[in-house]
């Protein structure tokens, strides 16, 4: 089980890294939108809301093994900030972590969430041994689909009203992927 911090994740144009307190103005301008927080099951944060985030992302988990892992996501041309990605431990005794990413609406669009969140799965697969990978989705969340379905993931579950968030009855769809179906997938 890993013990330290975030390790530097680097991509083709992106550099993950461990959060500081310095990108606090960027990720609350992600928090406080509410386009980006939509799908994220969210209302917008406040500043507030946005400090203690990045505060427990800090901190991590305890002594016996990191269950949570947040990168603050960078473009390595100019270190623009990108977004966000994370893996937590979902079943943790079968090996299975939850990803999740979350871009600034000025980065939809050019790729960013597909080469982070490869990047990321990268770490699970090898650093941490994991033999299961699952995403959880909005279904009309139609890019996110897209990026899960492109990376190998597969649909397992449609969970119906599973969620109520925006005064309404929220859908759950889940995908997952094998250790076995990365080391296959063609990309």
């Amino acid at each position: 089980m890993w013990q330290g911090r975030e390790p530097e994740l680097l991509t083709d144009r992106l550099k993950l890294r461990a959060f500081r307190m310095a990108d606090l103005p960027d990720l609350h301008a992600i928090d406080s939108d509410p386009a980006v927080t939509y799908f994220r099951g969210i209302e917008p944060m406040t500043q507030e809301e946005s400090e203690a985030w990045v505060r427990r992302a800090q901190k991590g988990t305890p002594k016996a093994g990191r269950k949570h892992f947040s990168w603050c996501i960078r473009r390595r041309q100019d270190d623009a900030f990108v977004g966000f990605t994370l893996l937590r431990s979902t079943r943790l005794e079968y090996q299975e972590w939850e990803v999740g990413y979350c871009l600034a609406q000025a980065q939809w669009g050019q790729g960013y969430a597909t080469e982070a969140t490869r990047g990321t799965l990268e770490f699970a697969y090898r650093q941490l041994s994991a033999h299961r990978v699952v995403a959880n989705v909005y279904p009309q969340n139609e890019p996110s689909l897209k990026l899960l379905r492109k990376l190998g993931f597969r649909e397992e579950a449609r969970q119906l009203e599973t969620y109520f968030e925006h005064g309404e009855w929220q859908d759950n769809v889940q995908y997952a992927l094998l250790s076995r179906e990365w080391e296959q997938r063609a990309d």
